[in-house]
């Protein structure tokens, strides 16, 4: 492995991107496939786009919230660390040649990470017509190519992990055309506004497909008889309540790309009717939210089975729901 330096110096993101050219001839723009070997809506999902608000704020391609001020890259995490460690592929969509890569930082995330090495472990690739990638955040130890390899479609290039500046297990994507960042999900640099954004997409066909436009839904959802906690969710850890014993009884849910003025609906129905329902009203725009509420019952519960029922209502009509059955013994 050699050092990377300043290629990863100022990047806290990945891009592991497809290229094959449309005739580069009269273009040279690629045409991207997706850098993760994951089914998207199902395992994986993007949490965070590019930042295209020229200003202090931040907006993604679509002019929708899921993005932070100077995002440079896309975001692609799963829901928990259980998840991780089943193993995300990360590959090479197209052919090039490997520029720099890192191996060798632990996966602890943002609090313990080495200065300077916000992406941690990376690899970055070059190709044709000065288009480069960058894949950060891989797994510790995952990295299975070296500086100047030739590698093609679907070569393997590390796992996903939690190494360098994160705060959960994800792929950060970035993309750029002679050093300068660019979206692909639209072809347009960073610096412009969403508001310029056209249908000049560099995704492939299949990747598009894949890659519908998501702004914002349910990731999970339980019941629990203690707080529970966004560590312990994003850990895959939280307990779920399962003994009609106890005296407490919690429903939770973890939203992503919530906007404000949405409601966030939280309902649990018992075999003798609800025992929850709350309903709170975000202030701001968050890319991850977690709520949850619950009950006490002196003398425990009915035992059978409990359904938990999650609602996004955005401006007025429902946009997203989820519902789980749970059985208390």
């Amino acid at each position: 492995m050699i050092r990377i330096g300043a290629v990863f110096s100022l990047i806290a993101g990945a891009v592991a991107i497809g290229f094959l050219l449309d005739n580069p001839e009269e273009t040279g723009k690629p045409i991207l496939g997706l850098p993760v070997d994951c089914n998207m809506g199902e395992r994986c999902y993007i949490q965070s786009f590019v930042d295209r608000d020229p200003g202090p704020g931040a907006a993604d391609y679509a002019c929708g919230s899921l993005s932070y001020d100077g995002h440079k890259g896309v975001d692609f995490r799963v829901a928990t660390f259980v998840e991780m460690m089943k193993g995300i592929d990360i590959i090479a969509a197209a052919p090039g040649q490997v520029r720099a890569t890192r191996d060798g930082i632990d996966d602890l995330g943002v609090d313990h990470y080495p200065l300077g090495q916000d992406c941690g472990n990376a690899v970055v690739i070059a190709h044709d017509n000065g288009w480069e990638t960058q894949y950060c955040h891989l797994a510790k130890g995952s990295v299975s190519v070296n500086a100047e390899d030739l590698v093609e479609t679907g070569d393997l290039l590390g796992k996903m992990g939690f190494s360098g500046r994160t705060e959960f297990p994800h792929l950060h994507l970035s993309v750029r055309k002679d050093g300068a960042p660019v979206d692909p999900f639209d072809g347009q640099e960073i610096t412009l506004s969403c508001e310029a954004s056209d249908a000049d997409s560099l995704w492939s066909t299949d990747a598009k497909q894949d890659l519908s436009y998501q702004p914002g839904g349910i990731v999970d959802i339980g019941i629990t008889n203690a707080r529970p906690t966004l560590t312990a969710i994003r850990h895959g850890n939280q307990a779920i309540a399962q003994r009609a014993s106890q005296k407490n009884l919690l429903i939770w849910a973890r939203f992503f790309g919530v906007r404000m003025g949405d409601q966030l609906e939280l309902h649990l129905i018992g075999p003798d009717g609800e025992i929850v329902s709350d309903i709170t009203e975000i202030a701001r725009n968050r890319a991850e939210e977690m709520r949850y509420a619950g009950r006490k019952a002196l003398n425990g519960w009915t035992k059978g089975q409990y359904r938990a029922r999650a609602a996004i209502i955005r401006a007025g009509r429902l946009f997203d729901s989820e519902d789980q059955v749970f059985v208390l013994n």
